[in-house]
């Protein structure tokens, strides 16, 4: 089985539509659409008093990563809602982004509907799709993304994307795009450790795919990386395909453990990942004390400590590194990475209902 994650062959085979180069691309495709985020300026209100971001699966992960990245370093609350409704809330004072890679996503396409009718100031990113269209109808400002990819791989698309709405609101300045370079920095070097040329005894992310291989993981995260340990457990679904969970620290130190100290016979089928970065005391104790636990039956954890300056150069770092353990899980398993006939079976349920 190792001999699978150095064989370029074996993974041409297996990666059909080479999700291995959209990995490979973010830190370029982040780089170049920095210029984007400088020179592009979308008519918003500055009496805005919240920002809601609208999506699902891939194209919302870009919102919770600006929620958690910029939550304690600015007075305007950011929210992002997955699904058909919006909070009651919402309404003129409102700045909805509506996020769908596609264009398409029925859930998405509702919220948009419903924010319009609130009077929500309205901007939305999509490749294309009946989103672009309903925004040329109704004058909407339409942020179009490169098309032809998969939505969870176009995340540096759609993260920047989402900024130029709150840099038009003032919210962006030259802080965050020196951690937008970081961020960028940080990937770059962290790919030349972790990309598929680099073999599994000096590939960390190539080893990590290797011990969770046969196993469940649950991914443990605490503040800023709690966004990237949902973009690990929907990589590994959506990649990998296989079943991944986590759990957020400490709340989970509250209840989850009182389950692992009793299913002690069950723990051997899981694989504890730790995503452990700027802990204070406290959390750090509770960090400690789950892998204690897990010790205590003989379990190894596996821990990644992000590199980097600012706090968002850390969550792409962790974010990064997650997204090759479930690419080189994916080459294990046997399984192309890109497609997901089941989510695309729903989608199409879910128009057609709707032109019914």
């Amino acid at each position: 089985m190792e001999g699978l994650l150095d064989d370029e062959k074996v993974m041409s085979r297996i990666d059909k539509e080479n999700m291995r180069g959209a990995l490979h691309d973010l830190s370029e495709d982040m780089e170049a659409l920095l210029e984007k985020l400088k020179e592009s300026e979308i008519p918003l209100s500055y009496e805005a008093e919240n920002v809601m971001f609208a999506g699902m699966g891939g194209s919302a992960i870009a919102g919770d990563i600006v929620q958690y990245w910029l939550q304690d370093n600015i007075e305007l609350p950011i929210h992002v809602v997955r699904g058909f409704l919006l909070p009651r809330w919402v309404g003129k004072r409102s700045v909805v982004v509506a996020v769908s890679y596609s264009g398409n996503t029925r859930e998405t396409l509702s919220a948009f509907e419903e924010a319009r009718r609130r009077g929500a100031q309205l901007v939305a990113i999509s490749s294309g799709g009946r989103l672009e269209e309903l925004c040329i109808s109704h004058d909407i400002p339409h942020i179009k993304v490169r098309s032809g990819m998969q939505p969870r791989a176009a995340i540096a698309h759609l993260f920047v994307s989402s900024l130029i709405p709150l840099r038009s609101l003032g919210l962006i300045g030259e802080r965050e795009i020196e951690e937008l370079r970081e961020s960028v920095k940080v990937t770059q070097e962290l790919r030349e450790e972790i990309d598929a040329g680099i073999p599994l005894e000096n590939n960390r992310a190539k080893r990590t795919a290797m011990r969770i291989s046969g196993k469940t993981p649950y991914i443990y995260a605490s503040g800023a990386m709690l966004p990237v340990a949902r973009r690990w457990v929907t990589q590994l679904n959506e990649n990998a395909k296989t079943l991944a969970t986590y759990f957020e620290v400490p709340e989970c130190n509250h209840n989850h453990v009182v389950a692992l100290a009793h299913e002690k016979e069950k723990l051997t089928s899981i694989a504890p990942v730790f995503l452990r970065d700027e802990e204070d005391l406290f959390l750090r104790i509770n960090m400690d004390y789950l892998e204690e636990i897990y010790g205590r039956n003989s379990i190894e954890i596996i821990e990644v400590r992000p590199q980097g300056k600012s706090r968002l150069a850390r969550m792409f770092y962790a974010l990064y590194f997650g997204d090759y353990v479930s690419y080189y899980l994916a080459i294990l398993r046997g399984v192309d990475p890109t497609p997901v006939d089941t989510i695309a079976e729903l989608k199409r349920r879910l128009s057609a209902s709707a032109n019914q």
